[in-house]
């Protein structure tokens, strides 16, 4: 302990109180500012988008593009659904999507730009899982084991349940059977029969 008092006389002759105060200054600006880091509060999402999960601000931008340019044609999965690796075989070949060239324009729907590309491919890659060593990637997303674990109960229920409407096959055509506001990215609102949790 007296070492300790000895050294700290020390250093209070080498440092004026102007310096002193001035350190403890900057030392108390740097944990105010790392407390406000802490204690921020969970992100926020997209004007307007109901998604399963927040996404930082940094990414509502890049959200935005992807529910506008994917849900110009069919509702805009989450991108949890489908594992990182066929994402990004999509996005690479858009000329190849499902037999559609996604760089042509569609009557009312654009072609998309290379920005749109870029931006979309920053929020997939954020927001998707990546796939197990040796997975074969799913072509359909109804043979994703994402949907499966995020859907357990759905083919069991489609069987035993009366007045449950199940589509034939499950397509991202179809999703809004059971989520009827996914055409607003918006998979929590359920139709009818599965609020239950099923």
């Amino acid at each position: 302990m007296l070492n300790f008092l000895q050294k700290l006389q020390q250093w209070g002759r080498r440092f004026s109180p102007w310096k002193t105060v001035g350190l403890l200054l900057l030392g108390g600006m740097a944990i105010g500012f790392g407390l406000a880091i802490a204690l921020q509060t969970a992100p926020a999402l997209a004007q307007g988008v109901k998604a399963l999960d927040p996404v930082p601000p940094e990414f509502t931008l890049r959200q935005q593009v992807y529910v506008e340019r994917c849900g110009s044609c069919h509702v805009a999965i989450p991108p949890a659904l489908l594992p990182r690796e066929r994402w990004e075989e999509l996005i690479q070949r858009p000329e190849q999507h499902f037999g559609v060239n996604l760089r042509q324009s569609h009557g009312d729907i654009r072609a998309l730009s290379n920005i749109d590309i870029r931006l979309m491919w920053d929020y997939i890659r954020a927001t998707s899982r990546n796939a197990q060593i040796r997975e074969t990637l799913p072509t359909q997303v109804s043979s994703s084991r994402f949907f499966r674990a995020l859907h357990p109960k759905v083919a069991e229920s489609c069987r035993t349940l009366a007045g449950i409407n199940c589509p034939d096959r499950i397509t991202v055509q179809t999703c809004s059977v059971c989520h009827p506001q996914a055409s607003d990215y918006d998979y929590r609102t359920l139709a009818p029969g599965w609020e239950l949790g099923l």
